[in-house]
């Protein structure tokens, strides 16, 4: 699964049908071995990394939750904290209903403080208040996106220990503001974007 992984994402290597090859040998292994207690992160890689590159991403969402579900009762934690984060941005992308994936994230915040696991958790902020921009939440209406305190906040946090974290922030501020027709803003995050890789950030 972890090959196959590999081989739909690095592009040095990208081969996405043989990938898919692969996921689907590691599920056919997973299942005559009965190796439940590996499925997490099996499921993980491969609907993850490899079918939402092949297929429709809402068909990576019930096994994602499975994904989610199994590892907590192995003690898995990793990948069930990365599993469902994945399951609230695939829903988030594949058109569900937008105050339905809020609940989701809302519901599975909650149990990823229960478990101290909010660390993994700073991923679905940006969605998170994307929505509650795009759905018009109370003071959002009139509010321009991304100006508050906590969200420059984490801005700089992002800025300073997590590259991911920071790619997503400025592309979510990129789409949103392109969203609204304000493409100046929208260019400068792209740019900023890529500033900060130029200059070496590959945390």
């Amino acid at each position: 699964a972890a090959f196959g992984s590999l081989m739909a994402t690095v592009d040095i290597n990208l081969d996405v049908i043989s990938a898919s090859r692969m996921g689907k040998l590691s599920l056919r292994l997973l299942e005559i071995l009965q190796a439940e207690e590996y499925s997490a992160g099996i499921h993980f890689a491969v609907y993850f990394f490899i079918q939402t590159r092949v297929d429709h991403f809402r068909k990576s969402l019930q096994p994602l939750k499975q994904a989610y579900n199994v590892g907590l009762r192995f003690g898995e934690m990793h990948y069930a904290v990365v599993a469902i984060r994945q399951f609230c941005l695939i829903s988030f992308h594949s058109g569900e209903n937008l105050m339905i994936v809020l609940e989701k994230i809302q519901y599975y915040g909650v149990k990823m403080k229960e478990h101290k696991q909010e660390i993994f958790w700073r991923l679905i902020i940006p969605y998170e208040k994307a929505i509650h921009h795009l759905t018009g939440q109370p003071n959002e209406l009139d509010k321009v996106f991304w100006d508050g305190a906590e969200e420059e906040q984490l801005l700089k946090y992002a800025r300073k220990s997590n590259m991911v974290l920071l790619r997503i922030i400025y592309y979510v501020r990129a789409w949103i503001a392109y969203m609204f027709g304000d493409y100046k803003l929208a260019s400068r995050m792209v740019e900023e974007e890529r500033q900060y890789i130029k200059d070496g950030c590959s945390y």
